[in-house]
């Protein structure tokens, strides 16, 4: 009798393990990224604060001071949503760099959307279409491209 685990091929456990190793390894940059991106906007919510403009760039974008550790926590994934998003239905994304300024109009509604997770479930996919069923910007991306 022949055991199934001896026909397997040997290097089958070692390229799994790389590929596990490759995710983590991603999902470690990514999370080391975001925490830059995260400083930057620390440190630009800090500099407003001390001259005195806080208030008033909060209010362009609808915000208040309490919604600062929320918005802190959710960026920049969802800047990198939206501008993943934009990007395959083809309208042109923000940086990821644009600090408060990315965070205006259809991207604050994306910086607050609670389906995150069916959205990049979507954008891991390569779906052109669907993004309507969930997407509170969907209306406005269709507006923009019919723009352009």
């Amino acid at each position: 009798m022949q055991i199934v685990s001896d026909t397997l091929p040997q290097r089958a456990g070692s390229q799994r393990t790389g590929g596990l190793w490759a995710l983590w390894k991603q999902r470690w940059l990514q999370r080391r990224e975001d925490a830059k991106l995260r400083a930057e906007l620390r440190y630009e919510l800090r500099c407003l604060d001390e001259a005195g403009e806080l208030e008033g760039a909060l209010a362009q974008i609808g915000l208040s001071r309490a919604a600062i550790p929320e918005l802190l926590r959710l960026y920049p994934g969802s800047v990198r949503r939206y501008g993943a998003m934009t990007g395959r239905l083809g309208v042109r994304p923000p940086s990821p760099r644009a600090g408060l300024v990315a965070l205006v109009g259809s991207r604050r509604r994306c910086l607050f959307c609670a389906e995150t997770a069916r959205c990049d479930r979507w954008l891991a996919s390569d779906a052109r279409r669907g993004n309507e069923e969930f997407c509170p910007n969907a209306g406005t991306f269709e507006a923009i491209k019919k723009r352009a």
